[in-house]
């Protein structure tokens, strides 16, 4: 059937009865025939329905679709154009390179490659290298002055030398420029040197100068090259003024500067000095006063006599006189003469202190006595005057003595004395008179002490109030029985017992009692019940129990404990004590303690710890084993204990009822 339909029909079954068959016929969907449209390159080729195709045409072929129906399929092929080949020509110069086709190339040559076009086909391109002339070099000549500079190939050159540089020529490529520099001559500096005076200028390179200085230019030279000039100006000194000062009487007249002067004035007029510089002098005329008549009165004594205008007067009156004064001028003088009282004599009292003298009349006088002599009085006549010298009674000396401690000092007559010696001075006494005072001073002698002690170690003395447990030399000083200071030194010695050591042999099956020896301690003595000493090291037959070994050195006593145990047959595995703790670590050991596996002790009855000394500095009774909390935390007396070797003991009861005394050594690190 080839058209959509309901088509039915009977058949007859198994059991031989009709049975009815139907079919229904539809038409699927008519195929939609597909197309594709390809471009290959001229001698290029695509594979089309299993076959390689290189030229253009339409190819078709049937395929089912997906309903198993045939649908039609096909593709045209065309021709891209055929590509057109490229060309370039470079030019290099002789020695550079270009890149063609990633290679550098320095010769001239055809060099062709071939390269996708943008339809994807080859396309041909070959590029043509060609040399360019080889460059011409040039050079120049400069000649500079010293200290001047010229611009070569940016840079400025003051010296001479060879300067070479490339730059591109006209086709680019690089041509050599040499520059050959060379320096002129040195120009000669010249100078002068030039005087003028104050005030006055001279001309220095087109300006007036005044003042002292050096003056420097710069002129070109022959080479056109700067030449130093310098010119040295200096002043000559300062013309010095002069002037004068003239006094003339009212009247008179005086020549200054060639004309008669009356009046008074400045007159001022320059003249040149030696060194031809303007040095100005001046006149000042000033008149004299008027003068003033003049008088003048006098006393005389009765007797005596003036002169008077050159005669002697004798008696009162007024005398008038005319003379030129102190100017020069004449003045009118007078003179009054009177007479005066007759003078009245005067007399003195003086007392002097024995061996001292007083001036009397101009002589020193040393003994009493009555002494007279004419002396003008206040008016100048002649007037007796006496002078009564007395003794006063001698002065008593005295002294004192004076004792000072080495080192120490008095205060005598104003000084500090420090050594023993006699010390005068004389004092004013109650009339004036000197009076020696004398101090002795003595010297009292410096005490020493000197004193030992001896210490047991552990021990201490209180000495100068303050109590000492070292060796050492200690010094104070003390006041002595003169009150002076004693320097007491005390030697303090520690009495160390010599190092022994406790050889412990405890009670076993074959003796069930211990001994103990003494090793060491030479020159000791030992005793065990701390009374009874002797030089015996060794203690045998002792019954188990706790015991100390006193050791006796020099009075000094020293104890050591130990235990002689009871005899049980124990074994002593399962005990770990470690040798070193360091006390605070965070890493484990920070207390020290002794550790047992689990069942094996019941406790440690008490454990000890002693410095190197054999001081002890820990004990604590009944502690578990493994519990480090109760161990001992490396702390003495509240302070930490100093690092270093440390001795332990301990008694270990077991839980099957046996004891036994452990002990080691141990170190403490920090």
């Amino acid at each position: 059937m080839k058209t959509a339909g309901l088509f039915v029909q009977n058949f007859p079954n198994t059991n031989g009865c009709d049975s009815t068959h139907s079919v229904t016929v539809s038409l699927l969907p008519a195929p939609v025939p597909t197309n594709e449209t390809r471009q290959i390159c001229p001698g290029d080729s695509t594979l089309v329905f299993g076959n390689f195709v290189k030229t253009a045409g339409l190819f078709v072929q049937n395929f089912p679709n997906a309903t198993g129906c045939d649908s039609t399929h096909s593709v045209t092929v065309s021709l891209f154009p055929a590509p057109v080949p490229s060309n370039e020509i470079r030019q290099i110069c002789p020695g550079d390179s270009t890149l063609v086709f990633g290679n550098f190339v320095k010769m001239a040559g055809l060099f062709a490659q071939n390269f996708p076009n943008a339809n994807g086909c080859d396309s041909t391109h070959s590029v043509t290298v060609n040399l360019l002339p080889a460059p011409v070099p040039t050079n120049e000549t400069r000649q500079i002055c010293p200290g001047d500079s010229t611009l070569v190939f940016g840079n400025f050159v003051k010296t001479a030398g060879l300067f070479a540089q490339n730059f591109p020529n006209a086709n680019g490529c690089d041509s050599t420029h040499s520059v050959t520099v060379s320096l002129f001559s040195a120009p000669v500096p010249t100078n002068e040197t030039r005087q003028i005076c104050p005030g006055d200028s001279t001309l220095v390179f087109g300006n007036f100068v005044k003042t002292a200085g050096l003056f420097v230019q710069n002129f070109p030279n022959a080479n056109g090259c700067d030449s130093t000039h310098s010119v040295t100006v200096s002043l000559l000194p300062a013309p010095v003024p002069t002037n004068e000062a003239r006094q003339i009487c009212p009247g008179d007249s005086t020549l200054v500067f060639g004309n008669f002067v009356k009046t008074a004035g400045l007159f001022v007029q320059n003249f040149p000095n030696a060194n031809g510089c303007d040095s100005t002098h001046s006149v000042t005329v000033s008149l004299f006063p008027a003068p003033v008549p003049t008088n003048e009165a006098r006393q005389i004594c009765p007797g005596d006599s003036t002169l008077v205008f050159g005669n002697f007067v004798k008696t009162a009156g007024l005398f008038v006189q005319n003379f030129p004064n102190a100017n020069g001028c004449d003045s009118t003088h007078s003179v009054t003469v009177s007479l005066l009282p007759a003078p009245v004599p005067t007399n003195e009292i003086r007392q002097i202190c024995p061996g001292d003298s007083t001036l009397v009349f101009g002589n020193f006088v040393k003994t009493a006595g009555l002494f007279v002599q004419n002396f003008p009085n206040a008016n100048g006549c002649d007037s007796t005057h006496s002078v009564t010298v007395s003794l006063l009674p001698a002065p008593v000396p005295t002294n004192e003595t004076r004792q000072i401690c080495p080192g120490d000092s008095t205060l005598v007559f104003g000084n500090f004395v420090k050594t023993a010696g006699l010390f005068v001075q004389n004092f004013p006494n109650a009339n004036g008179c000197d009076s020696t005072h004398s101090i002795e001073v003595l010297e009292v002698s410096f005490y020493t002490r000197n004193d030992s002690l001896a210490l047991c170690f552990g021990d201490s003395v209180q000495v100068f109030g303050n109590w000492v447990t070292q060796p050492g030399i200690i010094q104070e000083t003390v006041p002595g029985l003169t009150g002076c200071d004693t320097i007491w030194t005390i030697a303090i010695q520690i009495i160390e017992a010599p190092a022994l050591s406790l050889e412990i042999t405890q009670p076993s099956a074959q003796d069930p009692q211990g001994k103990v020896e003494v090793l060491g301690g030479i020159g000791a003595r030992y005793s065990l019940d701390g009374l009874q000493y002797n030089t015996q090291t060794i203690f045998d037959s002792l019954p188990a129990g706790e015991y100390v070994l006193y050791q006796e050195f020099e009075d000094c006593i020293q104890e050591t404990p130990f235990v002689i145990l009871p005899f049980f047959e124990e074994a002593t595995e399962g005990i770990f004590v470690p040798n070193v703790f360091a006390p605070g670590s965070t890493n484990g050991n920070a207390q020290f303690t002794l550790y047992a596996s689990p069942g094996f002790v019941r406790q440690v009855s008490w454990l000890r710890i002693y410095d190197r000394w054999g001081s002890l500095v820990f004990e604590k009774n009944e502690l578990l084993p493994n519990d480090e909390a109760s161990g001992w935390n490396g702390f003495i007396n509240g302070q930490m204990a100093a690092p270093g070797v440390y001795f332990w003991q301990a008694m270990v009861e077991y839980n099957s009822g046996g004891k036994e005394l452990r002990k080691g050594d141990l170190t403490l690190v920090r």
